[in-house]
C-alpha cells in the first residue's frame, strides 16, 4: 500500500466525517452475510496460514459486486506534551460500474456515463468552484467495474486523494487492483537466504482474536519493508473492520512540523457488501455537496497564487518624521505584557530576525536598520537582555499607535524603504517568510521596485489562470 507524505497538509487538511444515513443497519443480504467458512484452531484463529487467510479475504473484495462504508482515517499526534486527534473521511461506495469516493477533501463520482470530481476545500472556495467532468471510469471492454487508473486520471484530484498519511483509500486497491496489497505478500529474499527456509519468519502472522466495535475479529499483523500493518477482520463476514497503518518511514518515526505521529488508523465503519435496494445517486452520498456555482471543466487547473498582501506597496503616513538613518528599516511589532509569554516570544523574534540579518550579504546588511516596537516593560527587558548593544532600535509603543501606523500586528515584521513604502510583511519567526524577505531585501538594494514586480507577476498569473479556465470550460 503506497503512503504519500505531505509535510504541511497532513495535519491541517483533515475534515470531520459526515455520517452516511441508512447504512450499517442490522438487515444484511446474502451477499453481506456470506463468507468463506474456515475451520478454527484451538486459540480461535483460522487453521489456514495467516497469509492464505488474508489473501482469501482480499479476494472477496476483488470479486464483490457491491461494497460501501463510512470509513475514516484517525490520526493521533503529539507536540510538546499535547496530544491531538484528527479524523478525515475515507468513504468508498461501489455498485457495478458506479463508484463514490470521499478521500480527505477530494470527491469523485463515476457511473456508466460520466465521472465528476471536485475538491471540497472551503479555504480555497472549493478550488475556485472547479468541477472536473469526463467519461466513465469503467473499462471500454466492460462496463461492470471501474478501472483504478481511470479514477485517478486527473492529476490534481489524484494528488489530493493521496495527500494524507493514510495515502489513497486502501479499499480502492482491495476492490479494483488485480493483485491487491502485493507488497505484503513479497518475501524478503535476503532474509530467506540468510535465515534458511526452515527458520524463515512469516511476513504475515496471526495475533489472535479481539473484539472491535462489538464484533469478534481475527487480528493479523503484516510486516513489509520494516513497516507494520495490523488488520482487524470480522470473523463472521470475512470483512476488514480496521487497519492500523505504519507511523514510520524507513524505520524512523514520522515527525511533521514538530508533531510526532503516535498512531494512524483506517476505521471501516459501516462496511458492507450488501447490494443497495436501489441504484446509487450522487446526491444521496455522504459529503457530496457540490460548489454553489460550479465551473465544469475538462481538467482541474492549479489555482493562481493568492493576491499579494494589501499592505505591500502602501506608504506609511508621515514616515519621514521617524528619521530612520538607513535606506531600509525592518520593523518588528512586539507582544505586550498582557500577552502570554510576551518576553520569550519577543526575544525569539528579535533573535530570529538578527540571525537573518547576520547571514545576509554585507551590501544588504549595512542598509537595513532593525527596529522593535514594544511597550516600556518589554523595552526594559529586551535592553537588559543585551538588545540595546546591537543594531536594534527599540521604540516604546504602550498604546499600540506606532504598530498601527506601520500596519503590523504583534509578532509580525515589515520591511520599509526610505520613502515609507512597505515592501515586505511576514511573521517574524516564519522560515518561509524569511526566505522571501532575503530575496526582497536584495532586490530592493539592487534598485528593483519589488511591490510593482509582485503586483505585475500576480496579475499575469491571474490572467493566465482565467484564460486556462476559459479554454477548459465545458460549454
Amino acid at each position: 500500500m503506497n503512503r504519500i507524505v505531505s509535510t504541511v497538509k497532513i495535519v491541517v487538511a483533515l475534515f470531520v466525517l459526515m455520517a452516511i444515513s441508512g447504512c450499517g443497519s442490522s438487515n444484511r443480504s446474502d451477499d453481506d452475510t456470506q463468507s468463506t467458512q474456515t475451520a478454527a484452531s484451538p486459540d480461535g484463529v483460522p487453521k489456514m496460514a495467516a497469509e492464505d487467510y488474508l489473501r482469501q479475504v482480499l479476494s472477496r473484495y476483488r470479486n464483490a459486486k457491491s461494497y460501501r462504508d463510512q470509513a475514516e482515517v484517525r490520526l493521533v499526534v503529539e507536540k510538546d506534551g499535547q496530544v491531538t486527534r484528527r479524523t478525515a473521511p475515507m468513504h468508498v461506495a461501489i455498485d457495478g460500474s458506479t463508484i463514490w469516493l470521499a478521500a480527505y477533501d477530494a470527491r469523485l463520482w463515476s457511473d456508466a456515463g460520466k465521472t465528476i470530481g471536485w475538491i471540497a476545500d472551503p479555504d480555497s472556495d472549493f478550488h475556485d468552484s472547479q468541477v472536473v467532468v469526463g467519461g466513465s471510469s469503467a473499462s471500454a471492454a466492460s462496463s461492470i467495474r471501474p478501472v483504478l487508473e481511470h479514477l485517478l486520471r486527473d492529476p490534481i484530484l489524484a494528488s489530493r486523494m493521496v495527500s494524507g498519511l493514510g495515502g489513497p483509500p486502501p479499499q480502492l486497491e482491495w476492490l479494483l487492483d488485480p493483485d491487491p496489497m502485493a507488497k505484503l505478500f513479497r518475501r524478503d529474499r535476503g532474509q530467506t537466504e540468510s535465515a534458511g527456509s526452515q527458520d524463515e519468519t512469516p511476513t504475515i502472522q496471526y495475533e489472535g482474536m479481539a473484539m472491535r466495535d462489538q464484533v469478534q475479529c481475527v487480528v493479523i499483523r503484516a510486516i513489509a519493508e520494516n513497516d507494520t500493518y495490523r488488520f482487524w477482520i470480522e470473523e463472521s463476514r470475512s470483512m476488514i473492520k480496521g487497519v492500523e497503518l505504519p507511523v514510520s518511514m524507513a524505520g524512523k518515526q514520522i515527525n511533521l512540523d514538530g508533531w510526532t505521529v503516535l498512531s494512524l488508523e483506517l476505521s471501516l465503519n459501516g462496511a458492507s457488501f450488501e447490494t443497495p435496494a436501489k441504484p446509487y445517486q450522487m446526491a444521496d452520498m455522504p459529503a457530496a455537496e457540490l460548489p454553489a456555482n460550479p465551473k465544469y471543466v475538462r481538467a482541474l487547473v492549479p489555482l493562481p497564487p493568492p493576491q499579494p498582501d494589501r499592505r505591500i506597496g502602501s506608504r506609511i503616513e508621515s514616515f519621514k518624521r521617524l528619521t530612520i538613518d538607513r535606506p531600509l528599516s525592518l520593523w518588528y511589532a512586539g507582544f505586550a505584557d498582557r500577552d502570554d509569554h510576551a518576553e520569550a516570544r519577543n526575544l525569539q523574534a528579535i533573535n530570529t530576525l538578527s540571525s537573518w540579518l547576520a547571514q545576509t550579504a554585507e551590501t544588504t546588511r549595512n542598509r537595513v536598520r532593525p527596529i522593535g516596537i514594544v511597550d516600556e516593560g518589554n523595552k526594559r527587558i529586551l535592553e537588559s537582555a543585551g538588545v540595546k548593544s546591537t543594531d536594534w532600535i527599540l521604540m516604546p509603543d504602550d498604546d499600540g499607535a506606532l504598530s498601527r501606523r506601520i500596519g503590523i500586528e504583534s509578532g509580525q515584521a515589515a520591511l520599509v524603504d526610505s520613502g515609507g513604502q512597505i515592501i515586505w510583511v511576514g511573521a517574524a519567526i516564519s522560515p518561509a517568510d524569511l526566505v522571501s524577505l532575503d530575496a526582497v531585501a536584495a532586490d530592493t538594494v539592487a534598485g528593483v521596485n519589488v511591490p510593482d514586480r509582485i503586483r505585475r507577476a500576480w496579475e499575469a498569473d491571474r490572467d493566465a489562470y482565467r484564460k486556462k479556465i476559459s479554454e477548459l470550460l465545458v460549454r
